[in-house]
């Protein structure tokens, strides 16, 4: 058993928990009852000072003008404080719908205690902790049940119905019971579903009367359909008529022969070009390398000369060493040159075989030019026009090619509202359908109002 004290007023701190709502009418009854009867039970503190149990007993001593007060005094940290009040509180019914929300999610989000341990620790239900918090989940209901209009239990209604209905429904609401709550707001359900099924078969109703006023104007738009089809389809016969006709035949051939002059003659024309401009610069390359043929022979000449020499003076090895290295560097030397003057000799021999056979095909390039020209002369001296030809031709056929999609389209847009003409006596019929099912909706709306 842990001593009591009586310790003064003013030494008192804040409670753990600071309420947001204090019952006036509890404060006054136990105001009264300590002016008669004393306090009965003494209220908790922590170490220092702060108010564990007992917060409202400490009011009323504070307002009687008493100074000093029982307490006990807990070894215990704020976290355990909190929930041995807290325990307290819900034993009396002291807090309010909302400080007791407040007080779990202290302990689920600021001491990260799960539902189960709350549960085990102030000995509720986690479906009751659970209907608590839930109240923080809308902002609307937070605050109704914060200022005390409606109470948790009839949050946990209120909560099933639209955001748009809920402030409504809580002016409704307020002094009501859970039952009268839970009665109302099955109302409220069933009203806003009779009415969204009313406004649907509104928009039903006038889009059916919009497409059967719609079917009614169709007989005259099949009638302007089908003279612009018949207009096409005889722009159509004209376009085959040219198109048959020995001038649009002479066309064809006309493109055959661009086709041939465009895709072979100006590709050799471009070539010819091409060769004349290679056969430019082999000639500037193999006239550039000098091949001196006399000196060739003349070193040639020199080196038998030099090794007959050298043959005769190795007799003379001893006499003659420093001749025999000087004429074989010599020898070297002039053996690096001759293959020097054959490299160059056989690249200019390949420029003249490349140069060659440029020839020829620049030969036969300009005899065909010349076949080309003869065979095709007015199509090439008139070129541009022609083209012109061509491509006014090219663009009579994609004409005649888009005028027929259009007539398919036309075809396909009669077809359409034929369909729908057909359809005017099945879209009267749901109209009536409609309108009936609405009336009944209606009847039952005005029930529920009344």
């Amino acid at each position: 058993m842990r001593e009591v004290q009586e310790i003064e007023i003013g030494k008192i701190g804040e409670p753990i928990f600071q309420r947001l709502a204090i019952d006036k009418d509890k404060l006054e009854e136990l105001k009264r009852d300590i002016q008669k009867n004393g306090l009965i039970y003494q209220i908790t503190i922590t170490k220092d000072g702060k108010i564990v149990d007992g917060y409202l007993r400490f009011l009323a001593y504070k307002e009687l003008g008493i100074k000093k007060i029982p307490v006990q005094v807990l070894d215990i940290d704020e976290k355990q404080g909190l929930i041995t009040g807290f325990r307290a509180d819900i034993h009396r019914q002291e807090l309010s719908d909302y400080d007791t929300a407040r007080v779990l999610k202290i302990l689920n989000e600021g001491y990260g205690l799960s539902y189960d341990e709350i549960a085990t620790k102030i000995q509720k239900s986690k479906a009751w902790i659970s209907q608590h918090l839930a109240i923080f989940k809308d902002e609307t209901i937070e605050k109704a049940v914060r200022e005390g209009k409606i109470t948790v239990y009839q949050a946990r209604e209120l909560q099933k119905l639209p955001q748009e209905v809920k402030k409504e429904v809580i002016k409704e609401v307020s002094k009501k019971t859970v039952l009268e709550t839970a009665k109302i707001t099955a109302e409220k359900k069933k009203e806003l579903k009779i009415r969204a099924e009313i406004e649907a078969k509104e928009q039903q109703i006038q889009e059916l009367e919009k497409r059967i006023s719609e079917a009614k104007k169709l007989p005259r738009e099949i009638e302007s359909l089908k003279r612009r089809m018949e207009e096409r389809l005889l722009e159509v016969k004209t376009i085959d008529f040219k198109v048959r006709t020995k001038e649009n035949k002479e066309i064809q051939g006309l493109i055959k022969e661009l086709s041939i002059v465009e895709t072979e003659y100006y590709p050799l024309l471009k070539r010819q070009e091409e060769v004349k401009q290679e056969i430019e610069r082999l000639q500037k390359e193999a006239q550039s390398i000098k091949v001196d043929t006399k000196t060739l022979s003349e070193l040639t000449k020199e080196q038998t000369k030099i090794l007959n020499e050298i043959a005769k003076v190795t007799e003379q090895i001893k006499e003659l060493q420093k001749r025999k290295a000087t004429l074989l560097e010599q020898s070297r030397k002039i053996a690096e040159a001759i293959k020097s003057i054959q490299r160059d000799e056989k690249v200019k021999k390949e420029k003249e075989r490349q140069i060659e056979r440029l020839q020829k095909e620049k030969e036969s390039i300009a005899k065909k030019i010349e076949k080309y020209k003869e065979k095709y002369a007015d199509i090439i001296n008139n070129y541009k026009a022609r083209k012109k030809e061509v491509e006014r031709f090219t663009r009579t056929l994609e004409q005649r090619k888009a005028i027929l999609e259009e007539i398919a389209q036309l075809k396909a847009k009669i077809k359409e509202y034929q369909a729908i003409i057909n359809n005017v006596k099945q879209y009267e019929a749901k109209l009536e359908r409609l309108k009936g099912e609405k009336k009944e909706l209606e009847k039952q709306l005005k029930a529920i109002s009344s």
